[in-house]
C-alpha cells in the first residue's frame, strides 16, 4: 500500500538551521544567519526553479522524459509568472539526474522524440548494442529551459545511475534486480 506523500513539505527554517548549527553539520556567517531564507523541499523535484527581484518565488518540477517531453517545465514557468516571476530572471538548476552515459533507450523511445521534433534527434546517440541509443536528459532539458527564455541554467552534472554511494535510482534497482529503491528529496532556498 503506498502512502500519500505531500508534493511540498514546509520547515521552520530558522530551527532547521539552528538545530544543524548546533549539531557542527553547518556553519553559516553573520550575514547569512541575518537574510531571509525561503524553502522548497520536494519529493523527486530535479529541476528547482527561483526568481528573485521584487517577487520572490520559488518552484520545483519534476522533467522525466515524459515531463520534459510534455511541457512540465513550461507549464511550472507559466505557473511562477501567475505570481509574479519573470522568465528572464529565473534560474534554473538540474540537480541529480541520469545521464546519457547511463541512459540506454530503445529505438521506439527514440522515434517518439523525433516525431515530435526532427531536431531533437541531436540528443540521441548510437549505443552499442543495436538498435539502442543513449539518451541525453540533462541537455534536452537545459534546450527547454533555454528554449522557454530563462534567465541562467546550471546542471550539477551528477549522474543517479552511476553514484550508488549517493543516488537512487530506479533503472539501476531494474538492473540489478533489487526490490525496491529510494526517493530522491530536493531543498531549493531563496536567499
Amino acid at each position: 500500500m503506498q502512502r500519500d506523500i505531500p508534493e511540498i513539505l514546509q520547515l521552520d527554517v530558522e530551527r532547521f538551521l539552528d538545530h544543524q548549527i548546533a549539531l557542527g553539520r553547518i556553519g553559516l556567517d553573520q550575514y547569512l544567519r541575518g537574510k531571509l531564507i525561503d524553502l522548497l523541499v520536494a519529493v523527486t523535484g530535479e529541476i528547482g526553479l527561483a526568481a528573485g527581484g521584487d517577487f520572490r518565488v520559488i518552484a520545483a518540477a519534476h522533467a522525466g522524459w515524459k515531463g520534459a517531453l510534455t511541457g512540465v517545465l513550461e507549464t511550472t514557468l507559466e505557473a511562477m509568472e501567475t505570481i509574479g516571476a519573470r522568465r528572464a530572471s529565473t534560474v534554473a538548476v538540474l540537480g541529480p539526474a541520469i545521464a546519457q552515459k547511463s541512459y540506454e533507450v530503445g529505438a521506439d523511445f527514440a522515434s517518439r522524440f523525433i516525431s515530435a521534433s526532427s531536431g531533437y534527434e541531436r540528443f540521441f546517440v548510437a549505443s552499442a548494442r543495436g538498435r539502442h541509443f543513449m539518451f541525453d536528459l540533462p541537455a534536452f532539458i537545459a534546450m527547454r529551459l533555454w528554449s522557454a527564455g530563462i534567465g541562467s541554467f546550471e546542471d550539477l552534472a551528477r549522474d543517479t545511475y552511476s553514484e550508488p554511494d549517493c543516488f537512487f535510482s530506479y533503472r539501476r534497482s531494474v538492473h540489478k534486480n533489487e526490490p525496491d529503491y529510494g526517493r530522491q528529496i530536493a531543498a531549493i532556498a531563496l536567499m
